[in-house]
């Protein structure tokens, strides 16, 4: 077979897979959200399966990806969604934000040369 007619044929086939998949998702739509992915998870929970966060395991997973995310939510890209979904979030987490904090920035188990690494990646982000 010559290249054109293997290229008209393949073109054909994947025409039709890509005509296929769009009607099978043409009630998908996309949508953009602002905050960290915790919060946004959180965000769900909150208003379908409110007592699902009355667990400290679960909020306090949630509560860690935020504060993570958001560098405590004092980073540039924290949003006012982050800070409200941490504030629901926060009564079963006590001291826990204080203990993610300290150790985002223990510096104690790390060799020089990772502590070097780790400063250059801060002074070369953009």
């Amino acid at each position: 077979m010559n290249r054109l007619v293997m290229t008209q044929m393949y073109e054909e086939r994947l025409g039709s897979i890509h005509l296929a998949l769009k009607v099978l998702y043409s009630m998908v739509t996309a949508t953009i959200s602002e905050g960290s992915s915790c919060a946004l998870v959180a965000e769900k929970f909150a208003t379908n399966l409110p007592e699902v966060l009355a667990g400290r395991g679960f909020s306090r997973l949630l509560l860690s990806g935020i504060l993570f995310d958001t560098e405590n939510l004092t980073g540039p890209q924290c949003t006012l969604k982050d800070k409200y979904m941490a504030t629901l979030l926060i009564k079963g987490a006590g001291r826990y934000g204080c203990d993610v904090r300290y150790k985002m920035y223990d510096l104690s188990d790390l060799k020089m040369g990772d502590i070097l690494r780790k400063e250059f990646k801060k002074l070369t982000r953009v």
